[in-house]
Parts: C-alpha cells; structure tokens; sequence
C-alpha cells in the first residue's frame, strides 16, 4: 500500500491525555473504514520485538511520522528498536494487518505505549494479539532483566544459570539443602496452600557480606526451579517512574507465574520514594498467587524494618556468613582438586592457608589462589606456590580490614523465619 497517511491521527498526540486514546482510535477507523480496529496498552503486545525475532514482516507505510527508541543488544553488536510513534504494514499468517503505535508521557511521568491493530476482521485481529503476546511473554531460554525501566531477555545470564551447579558451592551446614528445600515445598504444595486456604506465595531474604556465595546460590536455585524469571536491577529509567517499574516488575510475574522475582542488593533498590511502593505490591490488594521472591542484601541495617519483620513480605532470612576454619578448608581442598600442576598444597601448606585466611570470603579465597598462580607462572616456577600464597594472604588481608570496617558486625549462619533478628 503506497497511499499517503492523513496526518490527523498524530495531531491527536497534542490533545489531552484522557482525549488521546479515543481521538486516535477515531482517527484510525475513519483512515481505514470496513476494517476492525482493536485498541491495546497489554505491554506484552509489541510487534517491534515479534518482528524482530522473525515472525511477522513489518514495514513502515509512506506518511507515517515513525519514532523508534534505538538501544543496543545485550551483546552490544546490533540495535533492538523500541516503538514509540508510527504506522506499519504487518504480514502475519498470510495475512495483511496495520498497526499504530503511539506513546504517551514520554517528556515527564511514566510513558505508555498503546498499540492499534487494523485487521480484516476481530477474528484475525485477536488471531496475532494472541500470537503476538504469547511470543512476547515467553523468554525463549532467557531470563528477564528489568533495568533502566525496560525488560531485556538476557541469554547470558540463563547460560550463567544453566551451568551453576550445588556442587561448585561449599556452604556451612545445611544451609543450602535448607534453601531448596523451602523453594521445593513453595512449587511443589500449590494445593497444600490452596486446601488451607493459605496465599501461595513466597518471600525469602539472603544475607551476608558480599563474595560470601549469595549470587552463585540465586544461579543454582534458578537452574534447578527451571521457572520463568525476572531479575531486578533497578526500578526507574530515563522514561520511567518507580511506580511504573515496580508494577510493570509485579504485572510481568503475575502473567507468568508460577515465577521467581530476583532483587539484587535489596538495599539498594529500596528508598523512601520506593519502599511503600513494594510494600503495596507484596501484600496490597493484588493476588501474587504462584510468587517466590528471592532477595539480596549486604546490609540488613540498612533495610526498614517494614520489610524485614513482617510476614508476607520475606518470610525466610537465609545468613551465609564469612567461611568458619573447616567451610575454608573444604572450599581450598575444593580449588585445590582442580589445579594445575604444580600449583597443588600439601597438608601442611594447606593448614597453615586457612589459619591464615581467618575472616576472608569466598571471594577473597578465589583472589587468593589465582592471584597466587599468576605471581607463580609470571616466575617461572622458580618459587613454590605456597611461598606466594603466605605473601598473597597478607596482602589481601590488609585489604580486608577495609571491607570490615565498611561491613559492620557480621551475620550469624543461622536460618531463621520473620520477627527474629535479622542482623
């Protein structure tokens, strides 16, 4: 189709924002009399995105002020578009659709994008909003990022998920077989909490100093859940508001739950200008029926205890303390299994390494041995390797009085449920 667009729908976008919706609706159907118009706001429904994974063609029409929010690929090696203003040609099926896009409040406030769908009649229209939602909605062996107020399908970090194993973990007690099992019975006994009438939802909190094996447990449990995710980095962007992101964050995972909602450094996230925000959100009036929410934070002290004591809210507190003697043995045995030649401890070496290592994380203990290897292969060989590891060690201990001091008191390893103290 070649005709020119008439330029009244997009006049519309200067009248008031209660007018807008209704005024272009109008515009549309008088510019394609005989065709069914259907109008949506479902964020799911983008046919930028089904068309760039290649399941519909989708051509610009002549006439149609196009605006396109250009942003880069998760690899950083191509551009992903975000519609913002237009009118398409869409092939789908075998059929001709059009579609409109056209976004609102994108210079102040939370902006919202709203979609036109110009079919030959309801049955096709609902046909590829079904289609279009429902590819939109699934992660295709990724995992949903929300940051700078836009969900991103990451595939690198499912690739991370997939290969996290329990096995690379070396944890104190039970603590880990204690985390799986209170996500197994979450997803397990829907009907459980259905029969006694209790919400089927879930919140737990880990918590401890950073390096101390909270992110490679989230990767474990996420690979071993295997349900759709969302992980939050952030809940405002350049157009969006904490108010929208935190209810597009929630919206999303009620679609697809069962789901996991992740919130990386809680502390960080949550503000005064958030906080009664998420409270509404995790149990105001909406349902999250099927939400297990896993969080992190570095810094309980730092967390209202709103968030923290109530039930409903993170019902579980997980601590992963700094590794005791025997945790530090079990893990340098473990790096030690895997070395290279020449780079292996003796018994003496290895326990004289962890009286050394009092107070270092996980973290600071794989600093410690590849630190300690480079210093070893840049010589050659010509000193052993457990020389290199005492001088390393005292260098990142020094470090480490640092880091206590900007930490606090530490957690205790105990696993406990809400009311009991957090810190």
């Amino acid at each position: 189709m070649t005709d020119d667009l008439h330029p009244t729908p997009f006049r519309a976008l200067t009248l008031p924002a209660n007018a807008l919706a209704l005024e272009l609706t109008q515009a549309v159907r008088a510019q394609r009399p005989g065709s069914f118009v259907a109008y949506t706001e479902h964020s799911s429904f983008d046919p930028l995105e089904f068309h760039q994974a290649g399941q519909c063609s989708l051509t610009p029409l002549p006439g149609s002020p196009v605006l396109e929010h250009w942003t880069l690929t998760e690899r950083r090696d191509d551009v992903w578009r975000y519609g913002r203003q237009g009118w398409y040609e869409l092939q789908w099926a075998g059929v001709r659709f059009e579609v409109v896009v056209a976004t609102f409040g994108a210079c102040g406030g939370c902006p919202e994008s709203s979609w036109w769908i110009v079919a030959p009649d309801e049955g096709a229209a609902k046909r590829l909003f079904l289609a279009t939602t429902r590819f939109c909605d699934d992660v295709h062996g990724q995992v949903l990022v929300f940051s700078n107020g836009r969900f991103q399908k990451s595939a690198e970090l499912h690739q991370a998920i997939k290969q996290a194993r329990w096995s690379d973990l070396v944890l104190p007690g039970n603590l880990a077989e204690d985390i799986r099992a209170d996500a197994r019975r979450f997803f397990e006994r829907k009907d459980f909490y259905e029969r006694h009438r209790l919400p089927w939802k879930r919140g737990v909190l880990l918590i401890g100093p950073p390096g101390n094996g909270k992110s490679h447990t989230i990767r474990a449990l996420l690979s071993e859940l295997g349900r759709p995710t969302i992980v939050v980095r952030g809940f405002e962007g350049r157009d969006e508001s904490p108010a929208g992101g935190i209810k597009k964050v929630f919206e999303r995972a009620r679609h697809n739950a069962p789901s996991v909602i992740v919130f990386e450094d809680l502390d960080c996230l949550v503000d005064e200008r958030t906080r009664s925000l998420l409270l509404n959100e995790l149990d105001g009036f909406a349902l999250n029926t099927g939400l297990f929410i896993i969080a992190t934070t570095n810094h309980p002290e730092k967390i209202d205890r709103s968030l923290l004591d109530r039930p409903s809210r993170f019902d579980r507190k997980f601590h992963f303390p700094l590794p005791d003697a025997p945790t530090r043995r079990a893990f340098l045995t473990q790096l030690d299994s895997v070395a290279a030649e020449g780079l292996h401890l003796s018994p003496e070496g290895l326990a004289t390494l962890v009286e050394r290592t009092h107070g270092f994380t996980f973290a600071y203990l794989k600093e410690l041995h590849l630190s300690a290897a480079l210093c070893w292969a840049d010589q050659d060989g010509r000193r052993s390797f457990e020389a290199l590891l005492a001088e390393t060690a005292e260098l990142l201990a020094r470090d480490l009085k640092t880091v206590a001091q900007t930490i606090g008191p530490l957690p205790s390893n105990r696993s406990i449920g809400f009311g009991e103290a957090s810190a």
